[in-house]
């Protein structure tokens, strides 16, 4: 296999990773004392870093990397 192959490999075990953390992340956070908007804050910051992340890690794997 060439180490293309394992990058891409690598990149998808990051996204499930950083997936399965934010949901533990976002079903503890709601069990916080917090008022509603900075619960709000905190959750919409989450989806923009996830977003950014996954924007990343897709675009090398389907763009492929140009080393």
């Amino acid at each position: 296999m060439s180490i293309l192959l394992y990058f891409h490999l690598f990149l998808m075990i990051i996204v499930v990773a950083y997936i399965l953390l934010g949901i533990t992340f976002i079903k503890r956070f709601n069990t916080l004392i917090l008022s509603k908007t900075v619960k709000t804050i905190f959750l919409l910051g989450y989806l923009a870093l996830l977003g950014c992340v996954l924007y990343i890690i897709l675009s090398f794997l389907f763009l492929g990397c140009n080393c």
